[in-house]
């Protein structure tokens, strides 16, 4: 090293170059901690059950994951996907991932699909049970009716609304909605 620097040196561009390298170094050192603190996601990933505990269970400080339990062909679960991928693509912020509901629970109830769980710092902070939880009884979830409900239900609460003000204050952890509840509406349980 101290080659280099007396070559540089007698070359005449010692201290210029080494400011550009110090430079560049304070620049990239930057852009690596802004992406890192960004947390960009792109759409929701489908995992394994292996997978589970990290990208779930063991996510960053402050990572809001959406988990979705679904079952290939079901038509509940396709229903709620589409919209769903739409929300994830505009909130990369947000991690979105897919798992069979069987590799995340095992005999998970077919009657409780879709199920999505919803994480904030590895805990689980709300599950939203049904197709209902999505959308006005016999409609099918939109990009606007699933961002209502995950804004109400914390994962995009600091995201800015497309449409609707979110008035509704911080809930209870680890609370299960069903139904139009999810929207703010009627018939909250817990459990």
């Amino acid at each position: 090293m101290e080659e280099l620097d007396e070559m540089l040196q007698e070359d005449g561009r010692g201290d210029d170059d080494e400011d550009a390298v110090v430079a560049y170094r304070r620049l990239r050192r930057q852009e690596m901690l802004e992406k890192q603190q960004g947390h960009r996601f792109d759409g929701i990933r489908m995992i394994t059950k292996p997978e589970y505990v990290d990208e779930v269970s063991k996510a960053a400080e402050g990572v809001w994951v959406v988990c979705l339990l679904i079952e290939e062909g079901n038509v509940k679960c396709m229903k709620l996907m589409k919209p769903m991928g739409e929300v994830a693509e505009q909130h990369p912020n947000v991690k979105f991932v897919s798992i069979k509901s069987t590799d995340a629970v095992e005999n998970f109830p077919k009657a409780n699909l879709p199920c999505v769980l919803m994480y904030n710092s590895g805990e689980m902070k709300r599950q939203l049970v049904g197709l209902q939880a999505w959308a006005e009884e016999g409609r099918n979830p939109t990009v606007d009716s699933v961002e209502s409900a995950l804004r109400l239900a914390g994962p995009l609460r600091s995201a800015k609304p497309r449409s609707s003000s979110d008035s509704e204050d911080e809930d209870d952890e680890d609370e299960v909605e069903r139904g139009p509840s999810a929207m703010g509406r009627q018939g909250r349980q817990s459990g």
